[in-house]
């Protein structure tokens, strides 16, 4: 499987690279869904990660406040509390939605397999340097 973060940032260059293996235009079209998805979904995590900080914080004021002002505290966690609940639930939703989709993405060709015979040497050059940069940048994200 693609590493989504490839995925997310370089539909375009996947899709070239696929063009290769002659994939169907559904499997084309699923690149780009993945992508749109797979920052949905990191929107979806920064915004749960600033909740849980905003929480955090809450509970950090807490301590030395008067009894009025807990109530109140108490009040925006619950708040906080529901909104942590709808992204979390979100971000469940999306991650179910991604993988069939992630899954059904074929892997990149290597760059030493032969391409289609009716390619010209410049395509097949720039075939070939797109599988190469596709390879770099999935193995750097491997050894991340």
């Amino acid at each position: 499987m693609l590493p989504r973060e490839i995925v997310m940032r370089h539909p375009l260059l996947i899709a070239e690279a696929l063009e290769a293996r002659n994939i169907s235009k559904t499997e084309i079209d699923n690149i780009f869904t993945t992508s749109s998805l797979a920052k949905e979904i990191l929107e979806a995590k920064n915004l749960l990660f600033s909740l849980k900080e905003k929480k955090n914080k809450l509970a950090d004021s807490f301590k030395g406040c008067s009894a009025e002002q807990r109530e109140l505290i108490k009040i925006e966690g619950t708040n906080i509390k529901e909104e942590i609940a709808l992204a979390e639930a979100s971000l469940t939703e999306l991650e179910k939605k991604i993988f069939p989709l992630e899954m059904s993405i074929p892997n990149i060709p290597s760059s030493d397999v032969p391409l289609s015979r009716h390619y010209s040497e410049e395509e097949t050059s720039y075939k070939r340097s797109i599988l190469n940069v596709l390879h770099c940048l999935i193995d750097m994200s491997n050894d991340r």
